[in-house]
């Protein structure tokens, strides 16, 4: 299996009241992912137990280790990471997919507008490594020359989604909504699995699609989160 995670290089306006700041570049809305650019890309293989980071410049050699691994796994990957690497070329086919998020909504049964699903609040509830930043910062970052922090803030993302799924292998993922509840996500197939059908995959681009448009309003929760938290302190 290989974790990933991307960051972008240039900002978004997170909702109607933001207000664009001076001297950077902005991708014109939520779907320009051509427009968004590609900062990092970061890697975890279990093959080889190794982080890894890839550069817009080294897309290639992302595709060759996506290409050498059976199963692609992320966090809200569907709706963001494969059509961010999709517009630069990289392809990673649905059935060799496997997207936490959906999955862990899935087995909550939540709504799609439903709050505490984002990587923070799950990665808090579960006591795993914790988020070292905010993604909406990255590309603020990225081009204000903080290339290093940027890496460092993408694979520690990489490390927390990580260790939400080695939850999800061994059974004990809690409900971000409940902790005392264990929730029974399904487990990602392996190589000696069978291939997902293509109707199993119909059934995960149906749940990605009816969940389409909300993978942005995850910085929003996170940020709601902060603030819930500061005025709770």
């Amino acid at each position: 299996m290989l974790i990933l995670d991307c960051e972008i290089k240039n900002l978004l306006l997170k909702g109607k009241k933001d207000v664009r700041k001076d001297g950077f570049v902005y991708a014109k809305d939520w779907n320009d992912f051509q427009g968004m650019g590609i900062s990092v890309v970061g890697t975890y293989s279990y093959v080889s137990d190794k982080f890894d980071h890839f550069t817009e410049e080294s897309l290639s050699e992302l595709q060759k280790l996506i290409d050498s691994h059976d199963l692609i796994v992320g966090f809200n990957i569907i709706n963001f990471d494969l059509k961010l690497l999709e517009a630069f070329g990289v392809q990673i086919p649905r059935e060799k997919v496997y997207d936490i998020y959906l999955e862990l909504k899935r087995a909550a049964d939540a709504g799609k507008y439903e709050k505490g699903f984002n990587l923070k609040n799950i990665a808090l509830v579960n006591n795993v490594s914790q988020k070292s930043g905010h993604g909406a910062d990255a590309p603020e970052m990225w081009q204000q020359g903080k290339e290093k922090e940027v890496v460092e803030y993408c694979l520690q993302d990489v490390l927390v989604t990580k260790e939400i799924l080695d939850l999800v292998m061994e059974g004990k993922l809690k409900d971000p909504r409940n902790p005392k509840n264990i929730l029974n996500v399904e487990k990602p197939f392996l190589e000696e699995d069978t291939q997902l059908s293509k109707e199993e995959c119909e059934v995960i681009e149906k749940d990605a699609e009816d969940e389409e448009g909300d993978w942005g309003t995850e910085i929003e929760d996170e940020e709601k989160g902060d603030a819930d938290e500061d005025n709770n302190s």
